[in-house]
């Protein structure tokens, strides 16, 4: 490196690749500490900005990324990679408008990226621009048919336009190839929903909870759906099982004490119902039926 003796170069490159191989390990917090060690030594040093960056997007720190991908950027403006990683921290830090410039950037560059037209795809959602959003989408399946993100956020166009039909057709597609795409299956939960076959959104639905027991929205969703199956039991089961899981969310708490109100069994009826009052106090319904 210009400017550095043998040893502080070897040093520097040496703690470079040492952050490499913690990010790679997913230990982003140990690697930021190496990356900005390697900058404090050598401010310009692009592509420790860069995996810098990726590692504060890792970590959910995206307005921080921001500003080590811009770095990045400034010191090598025709970096493909760079350019596109700055216009995804952009979108992720809720600024689609602010992610076009960089994508666009990074599409003139290398037209055939995926990447970067399926992140300029959701920025033009993100400001509203749903027909050039589809045909972006459209250009990068056409080079990666059988993508599972582009065929899902395809899908996710589609129905913002109307055309519900073909997105569930596209977000099939995707499942007969990737059976647990979480979010396919939530997509397709949700259109059953709306369409009132609750016993076919149960199936996607089930499907979700077990992939990603987290999920706060399927278990609401699953929950809604026994509920209109009529289904008192499933609902205070399901309930206990995202309970379990160490969801804490007071809608599920009120969700099984009304279902173990109308069971009479009133006990577990107000320790739920209290409990969904400590979650959010202000959830009148809670109220109400403490009341």
């Amino acid at each position: 490196m210009y400017g550095f003796s043998d040893y502080e170069a070897n040093s520097i490159e040496a703690t470079f690749r040492e952050g490499l191989d913690l990010l790679e390990a997913d230990h982003c917090e140990e690697a930021l500490e190496a990356f900005d060690w390697v900058i404090n030594r050598s401010p310009e040093y692009a592509e420790a900005y860069f995996y810098r960056g990726v590692a504060l997007l890792n970590l959910n720190r995206s307005q921080e990324a921001v500003h080590s991908l811009q770095r990045a950027v400034e010191l090598a403006p025709t970096d493909t990679s760079y350019l596109s990683h700055l216009g995804y921290a952009y979108l992720v830090s809720g600024k689609p408008r602010s992610a076009l410039e960089p994508l666009e950037r990074s599409i003139a560059l290398a037209p055939d990226n995926v990447q970067s037209r399926a992140f300029y795809a959701l920025a033009l959602k993100g400001v509203g621009n749903i027909d050039r959003a589809r045909e972006e989408l459209e250009r990068a399946l056409d080079l990666e048919p059988d993508n599972a993100d582009l065929l899902f956020h395809y899908g996710a166009v589609l129905r913002h336009l109307g055309r519900e039909d073909d997105a569930l057709s596209q977000w099939e597609k995707l499942l007969r190839k990737n059976p647990n795409h979480v979010d396919a299956l939530g997509a397709c939960g949700g259109v059953w929903m709306r369409r009132q076959d609750y016993a076919k959104a149960v199936t996607y639905l089930r499907q979700v909870t077990s992939l990603a027991p987290h999920h706060v929205g399927a278990w609401i969703n699953l929950l809604s759906a026994y509920e209109m199956l009529d289904r008192s039991d499933a609902v205070i089961a399901m309930a206990s099982d995202a309970i379990e899981n160490g969801v804490e969310e007071p809608r599920i708490y009120v969700m099984r004490g009304k279902h173990y109100l109308a069971g009479g069994k009133t006990r577990e009826a107000i320790s739920d119902l209290e409990h969904a009052v400590l979650l959010a106090d202000k959830n009148f319904e809670a109220h109400f039926l403490l009341a």
